[in-house]
């Protein structure tokens, strides 16, 4: 994740002035030194590719020496926990994630509806991928009109555009599934703070 992200912040014109690896190069507090030395200015944002538990003393961390900046990271961030445990620390943080169990659509609500009843809980992301892969397979059987795996696999490779509870899939050339994902922020609600969805152009 931590290279992927530093391609795309570079490919837009960015600047990544500083990279650690916590635990293994340096401690958290001599982690954020270093950045803060390797910045020499204002720091707009800490790339993080660890998991909620660490990011939330990552976030102490950076506070403590006065490091303001929001924190990004990916989907392993998207807990309650992350949200429960580091309070207002986490306002601001920035994440992708596969799936938003609160976006406004028909076919998510029934999805999440039908979850809450069945476990009680909101369904995370393994979840609605789980149910969007046996899905795409059940489309890639009904327009193949067969059972014959290599049928169905040729049909599973045209699919475009297949709209389901965690957005649309295009099945690309490299047979990998092409999806956008949902980019969510930190902010304070009714009763704490929460992830709300950003809309990206």
């Amino acid at each position: 994740i931590g290279g992927l992200y530093k391609k795309a912040v570079m490919n837009r014109g960015g600047k990544v002035v500083s990279e650690t690896h916590i635990f293994m190069d340096a401690t958290m507090e001599e982690a954020v030194a270093q950045l803060k030395k390797d910045a020499k200015d204002k720091i707009d944002a800490v790339i993080f590719a660890g998991d909620d538990v660490v990011a939330i003393d990552i976030l102490k961390e950076l506070r403590k020496q006065g490091v303001k900046a929001p924190l990004i990271g990916g989907d392993i961030l998207y807990t309650d926990e992350f949200l429960k445990n580091g309070k207002e620390l986490t306002l601001g943080t920035i994440l992708y994630s596969g799936f938003f169990p609160d976006v406004k659509d028909s076919k998510v609500e029934r999805f999440v509806s039908g979850y809450k009843k069945k476990t009680g809980k909101k369904p995370e992301s393994f979840a609605a991928s789980a149910y969007d892969s046996f899905m795409l397979i059940a489309e890639a059987i009904k327009t193949a009109r067969s059972l014959e795996s290599s049928k169905v696999r040729e049909a599973l490779i045209q699919i475009k555009d297949f709209n389901g509870v965690t957005g649309k899939t295009t099945i690309g050339k490299d047979r990998e599934a092409v999806k956008k994902s949902f980019i969510l922020i930190a902010v304070k609600g009714e009763n704490g703070v929460v992830f709300k969805q950003v809309d990206v152009q």
